[in-house]
């Protein structure tokens, strides 16, 4: 075991964030902040009040010269008609009679005014099974999939997830065990109720007092006949008042939700909304839509879902201190990305890091590009064409320099030996479920299509819609992966979309608008796929059945028609393969999924995280970071006619990938726009073939011809303790996150300790053997170890630590060698791709 540790300056992984406490995130502020108001704003100008007793809030916001504040809570209300309305301290206007009344506000010297209408506030009206039942037990938590809506019910009861299916609603609650859950006669002995204020124990604990609105609203549902109108018009969508704005530190926003309804006719909804934030410490929100920030800056993403539906409210706190606009006026701007990563971070009062110098780009986009490390030939050629490039100027980068590097790498075969590797993850190339045979081919597809550049609307285009033979031709080969349509549904869905559908095969998608007519709608479009087998060669021919193949609905048992995800049932001519019709859908221009999907993989695996990330689950409760930035890049990739490879080089001459890792004073707490490069491991495959081209010693793969790199293997099953112990993909599922990208002990012990990394370091003949015999002095032999394992020089107190290990007391110049480059291989600047 090696105890000699030479001290390398390393690049470390900066520390997660730890959340600010709830308690302080929640405390309410007292005053508004110091600010002067221009004007002030009622929202809605018009408050519509529609039956008896109805209900509507206001959002009182003061415009100052730097922005927006919410006065909601610190306002004063004066309705001129009192006999019509009233409104409470905190903006909830209630209707009294009919008739029309003038609202007027005041906050700080300013006032706005609002138009209050009151209709229809003495009918009688029965009491809405859709409106007003189901959102009262939606609250109450009683239709999660952790409740009633779970799996087979809790209890003998069961509900639909969040509402998706009335009717099995309304049966269940008025119908099923004898009618005990609902009393016509005498409501207040109803199951229902009795359960839910915990006059008789209930598992759920209680959900409302007696005597709440609540209770009286489901008493007298129950007391009028417990009914339910089919007929009535549906919940269309829901929509959250301000869906995007800058809050200050220790401040608050009140949020409005409003129903919108197949009628056209509206109604505020924000008492029966659950809300929930993805970032509590920086703002959180309670039940009654209040949203508060902490002290942190950042973003948060506060979810208002309301009967399944679901709507996203954006918030921005910037710090306590704002950058002046003149801070980001000269930032370094390469193209269009700078400038909406540039707007973004201003918005958010964050300045990025410094640029990267020559040696980190060339390290960094050589492993983005084409998982290679550059070898020290090839770091110390570049390093001084940037040299030569910048003479006297101190400029960094060399901006031509590094433009001829990324269009010299993406030219290199190992270009599509890398991207053919990533793919072959996803679309599961692996023998144990293709055969040895069809493996092979569908990885010698992948790699061909990645040399030529294949467009990616055409790459996608031959994955769906593949026949023929597995062992000859490569496509054909996904399907005999993922014989069944349900499953092809949903892998297609995620690997060409980024939507993820395995929720919706079941039930209602619990954060997404998907329903199980949309899962099955989908999958229907591979119903008539089929696998036709026993042929004397072992391959298994994939045709189209244009005759037979239906999939029903589980639940319906409905015939289900091919649908495109959100776009309705797809336009398929009499005998055609459904899925030219899913193809020609899927690689539209104005598809809403497919180029974003595609860009955003993409720029997550260059960046470091995904503009939405994960970054194949794009859905409303997981918005994108930078909704124009992810818009520009799709758009720009359609308009180069799906070209990875512009992708690839846009994304990599942009000052936004180009910036340090390092961290500066503002915006080490900043994951989401880009401030800085965000530190990633080398992939498992490309780690084995940095030390194996960095000792010269590589490693050979049983089965393959000798010289064949990890990236290059076709066979994700063979056995390699070290490609097992860095996370490769076993290739059985779709998703990125097969993947690991956290580090562990296991792999910490294999690069310190294990035999193979020793072999490595004293085989002869080596990196480390041709050193030593050679007649380089010690200062050129610690730069050629730093030149091979790092791409740059080293520092002067990085050599003269170096050097040390040579002086040492019975070593070898040798083991001097050895020990530097074993201290190398450990630095978290090797492992990790900063």
């Amino acid at each position: 075991m090696r105890i000699l540790l030479v001290p390398v300056v390393i690049s470390v992984l900066a520390a997660p964030v730890s959340a600010a406490p709830r308690a302080a995130v929640l405390k309410r502020p007292a005053t508004l902040p110091a600010a002067v108001l221009r004007s002030l704003e009622v929202v809605p100008a018009s408050v519509k009040l529609e039956g008896p007793g109805a209900i509507h809030r206001v959002i009182v916001t003061g415009i100052t010269p730097t922005g927006a504040i919410d006065g909601t809570r610190k306002a004063t209300y004066r309705i001129d008609n009192p006999k019509v309305a009233r409104i409470s301290a905190d903006g909830v206007v209630t209707a009294l009679a009919d008739g029309d009344a003038l609202l007027e506000v005041r906050l700080d010297g300013k006032s706005a005014r609002a138009r209050v209408q009151v209709r229809n506030s003495r009918a009688v009206r029965p009491v809405s099974f859709l409106r007003e039942v189901m959102p009262v037990l939606g609250r109450g938590g009683c239709n999660q999939a952790t409740c009633h809506a779970k799996q087979g019910g809790k209890a003998g009861f069961q509900l639909s997830v969040l509402a998706f299916d009335p009717d099995a609603d309304h049966a269940a609650l008025a119908l099923q065990a004898g009618g005990r859950r609902v009393d016509r006669v005498t409501p207040e002995n109803s199951l229902l109720l009795r359960k839910a204020t915990m006059a008789i124990p209930h598992g759920g604990g209680i959900r409302f007092k007696p005597g709440a609105a609540e209770h009286r609203l489901l008493a007298r549902w129950v007391a009028e006949g417990a009914r339910f109108d089919p007929a009535e018009a549906a919940l269309e969508k829901v929509e959250v008042t301000p869906a995007e704005r800058v809050v200050g530190p220790s401040q608050e926003q009140q949020l409005l939700v409003t129903a919108v309804y197949a009628d056209g006719s509206r109604r505020d909804v924000t008492a029966l909304t659950d809300f929930k934030s993805d970032e509590t410490a920086v703002a959180d929100v309670d039940g009654s839509g209040l949203m508060m920030t902490g002290t942190l800056s950042g973003e948060a993403a506060v979810m208002a879902r309301f009967m399944g539906k679901i709507a996203v409210a954006r918030v921005s706190v910037p710090p306590a201190k704002r950058l002046s606009p003149d801070a980001f006026a000269h930032l370094p701007r390469q193209n269009f990305i700078d400038d909406l990563v540039h707007r973004k971070l201003q918005q958010v009062s964050v300045l990025p890091s410094e640029p990267c110098d020559d040696a980190t780009y060339l390290r960094r986009v050589s492993i983005d590009l084409i998982g290679t490390l550059p070898t020290a030939e090839e770091a110390r050629a570049f390093l001084e064409e940037c040299d030569t490039e910048r003479g006297d100027s101190s400029t960094i980068p060399a901006p031509k320099a590094r433009q001829r590097l990324v269009e010299a790498l993406l030219s290199r075969s190992e270009y599509a030996d890398y991207w053919a590797t990533r793919w072959s993850n996803l679309l599961l190339v692996n023998r144990d479920l293709l055969l040895p045979r069809g493996a092979y081919a569908f990885d010698r597809w992948l790699r061909d299509a990645f040399q030529s550049n294949l467009p990616f609307d055409q790459f996608a285009r031959d994955v769906v819609t593949a026949t023929g033979e597995t062992y000859r031709d490569g496509p054909p080969n996904f399907f005999r992966a993922l014989p069944k349509p349900e499953d092809l549904g949903k892998s297609v869905s995620q690997l060409f979309l980024g939507v993820r559908m395995e929720c919706a095969q079941c039930h209602h998608h619990p954060f997404e608008r998907w329903s199980q007519e949309d899962f099955y709608g989908f999958a229907a479009i591979f119903a008539r796929v089929k696998q036709k087998s026993g042929y004397p060669e072992g391959y298994t021919s994939i045709i189209y059945n244009g005759f037979d193949g239906e999939l029903k609905h589980p639940k319906t048992e409905k015939t289900m028609p091919p649908t495109a995800l959100g776009g309705g049932e797809l336009s398929i001519t009499e005998g055609e393969d459904r899925r030219e019709a899913l193809a020609r859908w899927l690689t539209a221009p104005e598809n809403p999924f497919f180029a974003r999907a595609i860009v955003n993989r993409v720029w997550g695996l260059m960046m470091g995280r995904g503009i939405v990330e994960p970054v194949d689950d794009f859905r409303v409760t997981n918005p994108a970071t930078n909704e124009p930035l992810l818009d520009a890049l799709a758009k720009d990739f359609v308009e180069h006619r799906y070209d990875l490879k512009h992708l690839l080089k846009t994304i990599a001459a942009s000052a936004a990938y180009q910036r340090s890792s390092a961290a500066r004073a503002g915006n080490a707490r900043d994951t989401r726009n880009y401030a800085r490069y965000f530190k990633k491991r080398m992939p498992a495959e490309v780690l084995l073939d940095a030390i194996g081209q960095v000792t010269g010693v590589p490693e050979n793969f049983r089965g393959h011809p000798e010289g064949t790199r990890a990236i290059q293997m076709w066979d994700s099953r063979l056995d390699v303790d070290f490609l097992e112990t860095f996370g490769r993909p076993v290739r059985q599922s779709v998703c990125e996150c097969e993947r690991p990208t956290e580090g562990s002990v296991p792999q910490m012990l294999h690069l310190m300790n294990s035999f193979t990394m020793q072999e490595r370091l004293t085989r002869d003949p080596s990196l480390v053997s041709s050193l030593a015999k050679s007649t380089k002095s010690e200062d050129e032999i610690v730069q050629e170890l730093y030149l091979s394992a790092l791409s740059r020089y080293p520092t002067a107190e990085e050599l003269g630590v170096a050097k040390a290990a040579f002086t040492r007391e019975k070593v070898t110049r040798k083991q001097g060698v050895e020990d530097v480059l074993w201290a190398l291989l450990n630095s978290a600047e090797f492992i990790l791709n900063h």
